[in-house]
């Protein structure tokens, strides 16, 4: 009984490893891929390059904006930012702090003319040029371009750029910023009556705006007789 009992379990032993050879083996699973969120479109890239800029990364930013103009053609706001982002990098070789504001105009200081960045600043005068060339009523565009012109030594076409800032909406904060900035040029070239005439305006737009008293006094120092 003992044998008969070994010997069915042999073969039971031997039929379960036929069967086990016979059988083939489940397939792997396939590994599901990872969701892919990272950045597809123009409007993907430009956003990352605002986050980019704003955090102060101007290599990133820069190469965002790119990013999404080669993506999109005439995207405005992309060529506006990129110009913004080679301003501040030709300040930054200047040592010239601006204040980071975002989308909305800074008041660049232009007391003296920069000696360094001038690719930046040609790169970012071409910039503000295309988005005035899409947009001839940006006021941004125009304050920058001419601001841009204006640490060049391009005097006459910074004037020019400066009062069409001005013209197209003589109450914006862009028409103050205009202002501001055409009393130190013109206090440049001594034309005090003319720079002071400019910075009274801005002080009408915003009586609270110190950059323009602050210049009102170092003016009535050169020139006192205007305040009497």
């Amino acid at each position: 009984m003992k044998k008969i009992v070994l010997g069915l379990f042999f073969l039971l032993s031997f039929a379960a490893l036929a069967w086990a050879q016979a059988t083939p083996a489940p397939a792997a699973a396939t590994p599901t891929p990872a969701p892919d969120n990272g950045p597809k479109t123009a409007e993907d890239f430009f956003q990352l390059a605002v986050s980019r800029f704003q955090l102060g990364d101007l290599a990133g930013a820069e190469r965002n904006a790119r990013t999404a103009m080669a993506l999109q053609s005439r995207f405005l706001d992309a060529h506006y930012l990129l110009g913004r982002v080679m301003l501040f990098r030709a300040a930054e070789k200047n040592r010239v702090l601006i204040e980071n504001r975002g989308a909305d105009s800074a008041v660049l200081p232009v007391t003296d003319k920069w000696t360094e960045g001038g690719p930046e600043l040609q790169e970012a005068t071409s910039q503000f040029r295309t988005v005035i060339q899409l947009e001839p009523t940006n006021r941004d565009a125009w304050l920058l371009l001419a601001t841009c012109l204006d640490n060049m030594g391009e005097d006459d076409d910074a004037i020019n750029a400066y009062q069409q800032t001005i013209n197209l909406d003589p109450s914006k904060p862009t028409a103050r910023d205009a202002h501001n900035n055409l009393g130190l040029l013109l206090m440049g070239r001594k034309d005090y009556k003319g720079a002071k005439s400019h910075f009274d305006s801005a002080l009408a737009i915003d009586p609270t705006f110190n950059p323009s008293r602050m210049n009102l006094e170092k003016l009535k120092k050169k020139a006192p007789k205007l305040f009497k």
